[in-house]
């Protein structure tokens, strides 16, 4: 049975097991040859992260892709619109490195339903290998002429590929 004390204590251990992160990546950064403003900058926005992850009171433990994308949303409403591409930069590299570490997941990219045109090129891309046997070269340049020549034709959306003369 797990007590109060204990978890206390465990997640004291975790929150020390990010600032650590925090510390590493940063040393990491200073070793690279980073500017010394450059560093500070990557800290007050890493500095941001972390509290933000604290503050919801989330352990190494219970880092996962969902939990990492809300507190990085957080940090970046917080962040002026300047400084906002800047700030996602380093967040994504620390986040990177906290997934590299094995101490955060990464979220799920949300699943995007196949278009017709997405299937047109799936089954154009079956028929250039399978019947046709071409090189991967060959196969990529094929695609991209579809791809160019439906965009032309058609705009976004797939349309009536008999109304081709």
């Amino acid at each position: 049975m797990i007590s109060e004390e204990n978890v206390s204590g465990e997640m004291a251990i975790e929150t020390t097991r990010a600032a650590l992160c925090r510390q590493e990546f940063l040393e990491r950064l200073r070793v690279q040859g980073y500017a010394p403003c450059t560093v500070r900058t990557y800290n007050g926005i890493v500095g941001q992260f972390c509290a933000e992850v604290e503050k919801r009171g989330l352990n190494a433990g219970k880092l996962d892709g969902a939990a990492v994308e809300a507190a990085r949303r957080a940090v970046l409403a917080n962040a002026s619109e300047s400084a906002r591409t800047y700030a996602k930069f380093c967040l994504t590299r620390f986040i990177d490195y906290l997934v590299d570490a094995g101490v955060a997941g990464l979220p799920e990219p949300p699943c995007k339903e196949p278009t017709a045109l997405d299937r047109l090129r799936e089954e154009y891309d079956l028929y250039l290998r399978q019947q046709r046997a071409l090189s991967e070269a060959t196969i990529y340049h094929c695609l991209r002429f579809l791809e160019r020549f439906m965009a032309f034709r058609f705009g976004e959306t797939l349309g009536d590929l008999n109304a081709i003369p």
